[in-house]
């Protein structure tokens, strides 16, 4: 008996032993639950966790959360938190605190594109848009953005606090537009292999907010080959003809082709796809041209008048040798089928170029506080105006590089500054 009892003890000591050196060193299994406690202060606050309402409010524990990171925020009609929210780390068995002060008096900022930097009567906040100021002092402040590769107009945005409000500055408060518009020109034509995929890259860029039309502009012009009969080439030969020489007909030898501010991007019958696409108009946002190009128009009859308005921003910019260019164009043409025979299928195409201005070669030099106005008259036809956008752009005629462009699709400066005067303080 006392051998078997002496053997029992040996190997239960011998498997604790094992137990403890299989143990040694090791992490918690990673599918090991993780508890999260969310408090605010005042208590009662909707918890989110990832952006999703969890259907919780503070206090609350989550007993049994995966391992990962969680973005955590509350939400109480009335307060604004601060922070405004908070990223955690659960590793397994984990049990994490995260507090919330609640305020009733404070601003909310949000910008059109977000990720702009927040300044709080001058002092930086240390908050992007979106973002929520707590606790501020009731009274008059000021509130500036500043987003890199932009101007902000205006610089500072007066507001007036009240004590218990949460007063909501949005994005419309704000005119943020990028310090330099690309242009981007595609030469195609209707039954070219690759110029399908070329408009829906170009199309894809300009749907992503990181590009929108005070970055980005399209004009596609259509070429004679490999399909005379093509309609968008028929409806203007001439002008489309003018782009293709302008740029030299032994360069843009097969189709589709893309410039990007002046330059060609890839090689001819060989444009990037949409990654390529994206670069090379990063790249062409620099260096800043020192001015602003507006367009403003008149689409509701079948002649357009349009202004274009240069507006240097901080010190003189001479044009002298450039040119101002201004184009009609239909961002988006649907057929119910193919429109010619022979086809690719195609039957939406964007940004298609119906008319261009005659050239306007007398710029001279544009000084701060005097911006500078050009005025033409473009065709409309009998076009839907609700597709028809008018596109301008300024060319330096000695490397043809587009030193800026500007749309009817974004506001202007001018009519914004203005509106803006008016208000005084919010």
């Amino acid at each position: 008996m006392a051998a078997r009892a002496l053997t029992r003890f040996f190997f239960t000591l011998l498997a604790g032993a094992l137990v403890m050196v299989a143990g040694c060193g090791r992490e918690a299994p990673f599918y090991a639950p993780a508890s999260l406690t969310v408090t605010s202060d005042p208590p009662g606050a909707v918890i989110l966790l990832n952006g999703e309402d969890t259907g919780e409010v503070t206090p609350h524990t989550f007993p049994e959360l995966e391992r990962g990171s969680y973005e955590v925020a509350v939400r109480l009609d009335g307060f604004v938190a601060s922070p405004g929210s908070q990223l955690v780390e659960l590793a397994p068995l984990a049990a994490r605190d995260v507090v919330f002060t609640l305020n009733r008096t404070g601003i909310q900022v949000t910008s059109l594109p977000t990720g702009a930097r927040v300044f709080l009567d001058g002092v930086d906040t240390g908050e992007t848009t979106p973002a929520t100021l707590s606790g501020v002092t009731p009274g008059a402040h000021t509130i500036s953005l500043d987003l890199a590769g932009h101007y902000v107009f205006p610089a500072q945005l007066p507001v007036t606090v009240t004590e218990g409000e949460v007063l909501e500055v949005p994005a419309a408060s704000f005119l943020v537009r990028a310090t330099r518009t690309v242009l981007c020109e595609g030469f195609t034509n209707i039954f070219c292999n690759g110029c399908p995929q070329l408009s829906l890259d170009l199309h894809a860029v300009q749907a992503d907010t990181a590009f929108g039309y005070d970055s980005m502009v399209v004009l596609k012009y259509s070429m004679q080959w490999p399909l005379v009969t093509d309609p968008h080439y028929q409806y203007n030969t001439v002008e489309n003809d003018a782009r293709l020489f302008y740029y030299g007909f032994t360069n843009i030898s097969a189709l589709p082709t893309l410039y990007v501010a002046g330059a060609m991007a890839g090689s001819a019958g060989s444009p990037p796809g949409v990654q390529g696409i994206k670069d090379a108009v990063d790249a062409a946002r620099t260096p800043e041209p020192g001015f602003l190009l507006d367009v403003t128009a008149d689409r509701s009859g079948l002649s357009v008048p349009a202004t274009v308005t240069l507006t240097a921003i901080d010190g003189p910019v001479d044009l002298t040798g450039a040119t101002l260019r201004i184009a009609l164009t239909q961002s988006e043409v649907v057929y119910p089928e193919p429109p010619v025979e022979p086809n690719l299928g195609e039957t939406e195409f964007y940004w298609v170029f119906r008319d261009m201005a005659p050239d306007i070669t007398d710029l001279g030099t544009v000084q701060p506080g005097s911006p500078r106005e050009f005025t033409a008259t473009l065709v409309r036809d009998d076009w839907d105006p609700d597709t028809v956008e008018i596109i301008a752009f300024v060319q330096r005629e000695s490397d043809q590089v587009v030193l800026q462009a500007g749309s009817t699709m974004v506001p202007p400066v001018a009519a914004f500054m203005s509106a803006k005067s008016q208000e005084g303080n919010r």
